[in-house]
């Protein structure tokens, strides 16, 4: 007889337990293939348990699948239930494995974090009670497909003041994140339009069009961004650019080259710039960049911008601004999408931002951010690698280039770092198809380094690079 252990003081109800015993052992292998289980009776005799509470699992197991029952015959497990017991065993391997190798880094110098230290939760919760208080029927059953007015009305003005951009609220377009917002600008051309990007870059946006079935280009960087005389020689209707903050090279698109991108727009009734504004709002030392889509006139530039730097990546939340001359073309192709951010968190963020906590917090983080970037600079500057490095990119974004003077590879400096619980990336990982020379060029994101640990950090790495750079081991 089968047994099994119940918990007569547990606040699980004893069928729940009985329940769960069961499919456990179904997907273990434990019970086989058309075996046949207890009869109610006896098996409610055996574990002291009313007939209701026998009766009421089996149901449950039946109805999802896990048993079969044959009137006047009984209850068997059902053959196509069994899961392989050996495989589960090595995915959770695998995802221990996983998870091993994304906690084992004593500094993390990814480009993808922020401080989580830095949100504002307190003001957050009272911003989100705030919404829930006076959220209405209305709220709870109906979504827009452009996103929440009010948060459109505050990305407005936000970028009215900060960027230069006269934008209407119908132009926006709320997405959580840029998987969502660029999987429907690509849905929006024809197939067969190819989308340049640039090399290196982050790259899982070419994955994305990748996924989305776009043919990708890529083309070279020089002093200025991007390489119009590659542009123009390639086969592209689309190209999408980071000219504010170039990533991973931190470069500014200068004037001359932005109206150069514009005329090559202009050019052609079928082309357009997407302008990725990444990292736009962390600008250390000069004026603010304009954006490219303040400079156009011709409504060929979509402008791309997300949460995830100013507020935190896990929030899920972006938006992008459509040329007036799209706006009918995306209602009318994808008017059947509907937001996919939910409305608490789209309003707590429109309160946020219509009561000034937005552009205070923007304000702290800045200051916050500027404080980390120069005590790490510094602590570069003091160490005994110094006369081998030289840093460029610095001045706006979350993150810098380190050229290292020595001859191995970055790949090689990436190793080296993570023997001593650094992770560090090379500028390597960013090539998009065509493969750049493996120099010793690293990408450092600082966001989420702490200033305790710099000192600290900068020693680790004078120990693991200093036989590269011919350092003598104190």
């Amino acid at each position: 007889m089968l047994t099994y252990f119940l918990d007569k003081q547990s606040k699980i109800p004893l069928y729940e337990q009985l329940y769960t015993q069961i499919r456990d052992e179904i997907h273990q292998g434990i019970l086989v293939v058309n075996q046949q289980m207890p009869s109610k009776r006896h098996l409610s005799a055996h574990l002291k348990v009313s007939i209701q509470t026998i009766e009421t699992t089996y149901d449950q197991l039946v109805a999802e699948g896990y048993l079969r029952s044959i009137p006047r015959t009984g209850y068997f497990v059902e053959e196509a239930l069994l899961a392989p017991k050996k495989e589960s065993q090595k995915t959770y391997s695998l995802l221990n494995q996983l998870r091993s190798e994304v906690t084992s880094f004593q500094f993390d110098l990814k480009t993808n974090a922020i401080d989580p230290l830095l949100f504002p939760s307190l003001i957050w919760a009272k911003m989100t009670r705030l919404v829930l208080s006076e959220a209405n029927t209305q709220f709870w059953n109906q979504t827009e497909l452009l996103g929440m007015k009010e948060l459109r009305e505050g990305i407005s003005n936000h970028l009215a003041r900060f960027r230069g951009m006269n934008v209407r609220p119908d132009q926006i377009v709320i997405g959580n994140g840029s998987e969502y917002l660029l999987g429907l600008i690509s849905m929006m051309f024809p197939q067969e339009l190819s989308i340049a990007v640039e090399n290196p870059s982050y790259i899982k946006i070419s994955k994305l069009y990748q996924a989305y079935g776009r043919k990708i280009e890529s083309i070279e960087l020089d002093q200025y961004g991007l390489n119009i005389k590659q542009l123009r020689e390639s086969n592209a209707s689309i190209v999408h650019i980071t000219p504010s903050h170039q990533f991973p090279t931190g470069k500014v698109m200068p004037i001359k080259r932005r109206l150069e991108l514009l005329q090559w727009a202009h050019e052609k009734p079928n082309r357009f710039i997407i302008e990725d504004d990444y990292d736009s709002e962390f600008r250390f030392t000069g004026q603010p960049i304009p954006s490219l889509h303040g400079l156009e006139a011709h409504h060929q530039v979509i402008y791309l911008n997300s949460f995830s730097k100013t507020l935190a990546p896990a929030l899920r939340m972006g938006f992008m601004v459509l040329p007036v001359t799209l706006m009918t073309q995306f209602q009318e192709q994808l008017g059947f999408f509907s937001c996919p951010v939910p409305n608490v968190e789209q309003a707590t963020l429109a309160y946020f931002m219509k009561k000034g906590h937005f552009e205070r917090h923007l304000f702290r983080m800045r200051m916050a951010y500027k404080f980390r970037r120069d005590a790490l600079i510094h602590a570069l500057n003091q160490s005994l690698i110094s006369p081998f490095i030289e840093i460029q990119g610095e001045d706006a974004g979350l993150h810098f280039l380190l050229y290292v003077k020595c001859n191995v590879t970055g790949t090689q400096l990436v190793s080296l770092a993570k023997t001593a619980g650094i992770r560090l990336q090379s500028i390597q990982e960013y090539a998009v198809q065509k493969q750049l020379i493996d120099e010793p060029i690293l990408v450092i994101g600082y966001a989420d380094l702490q200033e305790k640990l710099i000192t600290s950090m900068v020693s680790s790495l004078e120990k693991v690079w200093g036989p590269c750079l011919g350092l003598l081991e104190k």
